[in-house]
């Protein structure tokens, strides 16, 4: 199997998050989703993605705009020289995240609360958001955890901080969601504020 190429990411001269990835066969990354809106362009070669059941094809000089909030995930494809560059845009308008991202409250309290069942909850939550209420939370701390460490928190501040099982158990979600580990995004990220 071969290895894929990590995503680079930096900040631009106006503190814009961007992300760059090139290589032959790019990565499948686990559904997730952003705070910020993401405009993905490919600069040569394609990229594949997941959006609800619909599988999107972006061809070189194509871009994609995934509103914030968004659940989607990267799919495996293999096109030799591909290049694409993600900008994260904050917009303004109305949050697309759910209220389950803030609350400490279980599911079935939710479901109880909601009078339905906790599976007729988490069908009708995973219709809704793209993704079952565990994975959403996930996201939503990791997401979190993208914004500590674009301030500056280490790996194991922000791992502790948002009650992960340990920083390893941190890095592995972090990476399968956006394709690098949290070490290498908090690098890339205060190497660009060196200009």
């Amino acid at each position: 199997m071969a290895v894929t190429n990590p995503w680079r990411y930096a900040l631009d001269a106006d503190a814009v998050e961007v992300g760059h990835w090139q290589g032959d066969s790019a990565p499948a990354l686990a559904a997730h989703f952003h705070a910020q809106a993401q405009c993905t362009l490919v600069l040569r070669g394609s990229r594949l993605f997941g959006i609800g059941d619909r599988a999107i094809l972006v061809s070189a000089g194509e871009c994609l705009l995934i509103p914030a909030g968004l659940p989607h995930r990267s799919l495996a494809h293999v096109d030799p020289g591909t290049a694409c560059l993600n900008v994260y845009l904050e917009v303004e308008g109305p949050a697309q995240a759910s209220a389950l991202a803030g609350t400490p409250e279980t599911v079935a309290r939710l479901a109880e609360r909601a009078g339905v069942s906790r599976e007729a909850f988490t069908r009708s939550f995973a219709r809704r958001t793209g993704l079952p209420p565990a994975a959403y939370r996930t996201v939503h701390r990791l997401n979190q955890g993208r914004m500590l460490l674009r301030h500056g928190a280490s790996v194991a501040d922000v791992a502790f901080a948002l009650g992960f099982a340990d920083q390893s158990h941190f890095g592995r979600l972090f990476k399968q969601r956006f394709g690098t580990t949290p070490g290498a995004y908090s690098r890339g990220l205060r190497a660009s504020q060196t200009f």
